[in-house]
């Protein structure tokens, strides 16, 4: 079974609003950066 691991510390913000990088959430997702732009 995969560990759930917090994406908190994954959110910036950016001109005030949250987000979360394209590398990242292609980490999240087990998938590469070009599948998720």
């Amino acid at each position: 079974m995969n560990e759930l691991k917090p994406i908190e510390p994954l959110i910036l913000t950016l001109r005030g609003q949250r987000v979360i990088l394209d590398a990242d959430l292609a980490g999240i997702y087990g998938v590469e950066t070009k599948t998720v732009e």
